[in-house]
């Protein structure tokens, strides 16, 4: 991937981690208010939704400045964690 494509992700993946957080808090704070569980999951899933998103901003930082074989390596261990992720919010 070229650097230009890189620096998009990293912002997309920033974008992504600052919405999830204010989407989060918006939502329990409503949920709060509201005496509403399903917003306050909903407020919660925001902020799972942003540690998938943290993971994917520490993929693209590291990926100027290693070589192709270790990009890969990163690659498969972001995957990895970003499922982990997925399966937090399949149980909460």
């Amino acid at each position: 991937m070229n650097s230009r494509l890189h620096k998009k992700a990293l912002w997309l993946s920033y974008f992504t981690v600052g919405y999830n957080i204010l989407e989060g808090i918006l939502s329990i704070f409503a949920g709060s208010l509201a005496g509403s569980i399903a917003l306050i999951g909903f407020g919660l899933d925001s902020f799972v939704e942003s540690l998938s998103g943290s993971v994917m901003i520490w993929r693209f930082r590291k990926s100027e400045e290693i070589s192709e074989a270790e990009e890969e390596k990163i690659e498969r261990r972001a995957t990895k964690f970003v499922a982990y992720s997925f399966f937090i919010t399949i149980r909460t």
